[in-house]
């Protein structure tokens, strides 16, 4: 997997009778495991076994070994449109927190581990990882790589944190530690692609997902592996941020503002809310400020970017990806922390001295944002009532209360609780 490998790995096979197929083992085996991670893996020839909480779940996948995957390419309607599928076969599944499976795992040409989990779940996988280190390093086993492919910057290095923090708490000796740092790769990424709910009946494993997918790893931090392998669905780049930034900024920022206002005029899909005449023009906005931010850091051509761009609302205009607003929307105060999709982009163009008047009125849109099923949209509007939209408004943004921008915050603000008799 490392770059400049494939000669060698060549090399190694040809001593063999019978090549070895990698196995890679996935944590999550759910939409997203199936639709997007374990799917790139099997299609680039490793055995994948899944890990996962729910047995049920994994005893379906155990069962099948195989499933389908629907691609939804917006084209539903047209006359002789025919959906594409592809077949994923050759996979496994064990329980995540079944220790002799981990173990036994462990040792059968393991090179690599993926997580699909959600940021939140990865303290909970880390003793799983630790059981493995553990196992390998007892059985003389060497290296492998670890890419969390969570929707969270750096979440790679943030399990890292939580496998050393179970290795000091079970008081692993120096040489564990050594081993856990020196023969694992751990690759953070930055991952994209839409996997909307799709349950074509309570037992299918099929999952719907759309066309595109982009998987970016950090090529210095992954290790060579036996056998090593290429996964022609994964990128390696030298500059990883570029990319973490620009999905960060583009596509999560325009899909979040989209969903917020979107819910506000009581649209019931993100394809609906990007095609009203009143929201379109504000997310586009949204994206050409955020744009020219990106540009000037990353050195992205206009053309390139303008390019990913339209690519970003022809994704969200697809109809056959049945994505909702409260979905998108959802957790709005992680939405809006300092370096996330909102404030983040919003602050480099301020810095900048970049306009930023659309970005501005999407956090608007996530302050006036109510769901009564989701705890931070509680929490948030808890907040605004106990100390008022401005604190909350400068807290968010970091930013004196007479600095221009909170002003047009809380214009639009009031504007959009006006406009929808908030």
């Amino acid at each position: 997997m490392a770059p400049g490998n494939a000669s060698a790995s060549r090399s190694n096979s040809s001593l063999r009778t019978h090549p070895i197929q990698p196995v890679a083992l996935h944590f999550g085996a759910g939409n997203i495991g199936r639709g997007f991670i374990g799917a790139v893996l099997a299609q680039a020839g490793s055995r994948v076994i899944f890990a996962d909480v729910n047995k049920q779940l994994v005893d379906n996948i155990k069962r099948r070994g195989k499933y389908t995957i629907h691609i939804l390419d917006g084209h539903s309607d047209d006359v002789g449109y025919e959906e594409k599928t592809q077949p994923v076969s050759d996979v496994s599944a064990i329980l995540s927190n079944d220790q002799d499976a981990l173990a036994e795992v462990a040792v059968h040409d393991l090179v690599l581990i993926t997580t699909a989990v959600g940021p939140a779940i990865l303290p909970k996988i880390a003793p799983a990882i630790v059981t493995i280190l553990r196992t390998r390093k007892a059985a003389g086993k060497g290296p492998l790589n670890i890419v969390a492919c969570e929707n969270a910057q750096h979440a790679t290095s943030m399990l890292k944190d939580h496998v050393f923090a179970t290795l000091r708490d079970q008081q692993a000796d120096a040489a564990l530690l050594e081993y856990a740092e020196r023969n694992v790769g751990w690759a953070d990424c930055a991952v994209d692609r839409i996997v909307p709910p799709y349950r074509p009946d309570d037992t299918s494993l099929d999952v719907g997902v759309e066309s595109f997918y982009e998987w970016d790893v950090d090529m210095h931090s992954l290790k060579k592996t036996d056998p090593d392998v290429d996964i022609g669905g994964m990128k390696p780049t030298s500059n990883l941020e570029k990319y973490i930034q620009r999905k960060l900024f583009s596509l999560n920022m325009g899909h979040a503002i989209t969903a917020y206002l979107g819910a506000l005029k009581g649209h019931k899909s993100i394809a609906s809310a990007i095609s009203d005449t009143e929201i379109y023009p504000i997310v586009h906005g949204a994206l050409q400020e955020s744009g020219a931010a990106l540009r000037r850091e990353h050195g992205f051509t206009e053309e390139e970017h303008a390019r990913y761009i339209d690519i970003v609302l022809a994704r969200f205009h697809n109809k056959d990806v049945p994505d909702v607003p409260w979905r998108v929307g959802r957790e709005p105060l992680r939405k809006l922390k300092p370096n996330d999709r909102l404030v983040g982009p919003t602050t480099m163009c301020r810095q900048m001295g970049l306009n930023r008047g659309h970005l501005l009125r999407g956090i608007a849109a996530a302050l006036a944002y109510k769901n009564d099923d989701d705890e931070q949209a509680k929490e948030l509007q808890n907040r605004i009532a106990q100390d008022g939209p401005e604190k909350v408004v400068v807290d968010i943004l970091g930013v004196d209360k007479d600095d221009e921008d909170v002003v047009t915050v809380l214009d639009a603000y009031r504007e959009l609780r006006q406009q929808h008799k908030l």
